[in-house]
C-alpha cells in the first residue's frame, strides 16, 4: 500500500487554510466584542431607562 502525497498535500493545506480563517474570525469578533461592552450610553438610552418608571 502506497501513501498517496497528492492527497495528504491537499488535506493539509486545507486545514491550514482553515486555520488561518478561523483566526481571522477570531479576531474580527474579538474586535466588535470590545466594541459592544465598550460602548458609552448615549443621552437617548439614558433617557429611556429613566422614562422605564412610568
Amino acid at each position: 500500500m502506497q501513501i498517496n502525497w497528492k492527497i495528504i498535500g491537499f488535506v493539509i493545506v486545507g486545514a491550514i487554510a482553515l486555520i488561518v480563517a478561523l483566526v481571522a474570525r477570531n479576531r474580527k469578533d474579538k474586535k466588535e466584542v470590545e466594541e459592544f461592552f465598550t460602548h458609552d450610553i448615549t443621552e437617548d438610552e439614558q433617557d429611556d431607562e429613566v422614562n422605564d418608571d412610568r
